[in-house]
């Protein structure tokens, strides 16, 4: 056969794409007539519509907006967890070291929209550390966010990488904290809380299933290579974000890109979802890749 399946995928404009752009541009071996093209979305809400409406075949987004999704009725699958740490927190005040630091001015944290993944977690740490009442959260457009730092208006805000990194290194900010490491202080929990995963629709896996274990199979190695990438690939990936290579090589430090099993991945997205307790009583067995269970448990 000489017509190759393409498959369409958006990407978020973060560090949490590296995986996903590696994925589509790897070679095809000798057997593997198919074709990757990646887009970058900058709009959850319309990548996720795009998704459903058969616009794309495959997204990387957040982990509770797909699984809002999945709440709300989409016939969505939950293809693989693979991100699991992105955010951090960045103040304007270099005396801001700890959120007790920012509750003792009373601040005011900008993150993204109302009920995004981050929104969540956020609301979740700021609950069991004690300042849900004494640091308020508002919502922001990144734009707005930058402008508001920049100006000094806000203290803090919960940034994703690279572009906290890079609001760092140019813009006279600092970053106070990963927020998986303020996840794991203030709730006990692992420190890896699902940030980005692989959604597809159910459709697209019913029809071709040797293509979706041929996606989790890249999908599982651009991950691993993720951890350990090499210099030229290193300076590829800090053009393509419009970094030097010294913000980009910052910028990893805060990110947490693994590829667990289905066992161990279900375990870690149970205890975060007990944690954030949004969506209470969900059936994961039906929004979780089967397939990769069954890989993962050896049958």
């Amino acid at each position: 056969m000489n017509n190759k399946t393409t498959i369409e995928i958006k990407l978020p404009r973060t560090l949490a794409a590296l995986p996903g752009i590696m994925m589509c541009e790897k070679e095809n071996s000798a057997s593997e007539n198919i074709h990757f093209k990646y887009i970058f979305f900058n709009d959850h809400t319309a990548a996720m519509s795009d998704l459903l409406k058969g616009r794309v075949d495959l997204l990387m987004t957040g982990f509770t907006e797909g699984l809002r999704a999945f709440f709300d009725g989409a016939p969505l699958q939950h293809m693989a967890a693979f991100n699991w740490g992105i955010y951090v927190v960045v103040t304007s005040d270099p005396a801001m070291k700890s959120l007790r630091d920012l509750a003792d001015r009373r601040a005011t944290v900008l993150v993204p929209s109302a009920g995004s993944p981050v929104d969540l977690q956020f609301r979740c740490i700021l609950r069991k550390s004690g300042f849900r009442e004494s640091i308020k959260i508002e919502h922001a457009a990144l734009a707005d966010t930058f402008r508001l730092l920049k100006e000094k208006s806000v203290l803090a805000a919960v940034v994703p990488e690279p572009l906290a990194s890079q609001l760092a290194s140019k813009n006279n900010l600092q970053i106070m904290s990963r927020l998986s490491d303020l996840w794991e202080t203030t709730t006990g929990a692992d420190r890896r809380s699902p940030q980005v995963s692989l959604f597809a629709k159910n459709s697209f896996v019913e029809k071709d299933p040797e293509i979706a274990e041929l996606i989790l199979r890249r999908l599982r190695e651009a991950t691993k290579s993720c951890a350990h990438l090499p210099e030229e690939q290193r300076g590829y990936f800090s053009e393509l974000f419009n970094l030097n290579e010294v913000t980009f090589t910052s910028a990893m430090k805060n990110v947490i890109f693994e590829f667990p099993d289905a066992f161990h991945s279900e375990k870690m997205i149970s205890q975060y979802l007990r944690q954030i307790n949004v969506f209470p009583d969900i059936d994961l067995s039906a929004f979780l890749h089967s397939a990769d269970t069954k890989t993962a448990i050896g049958l």
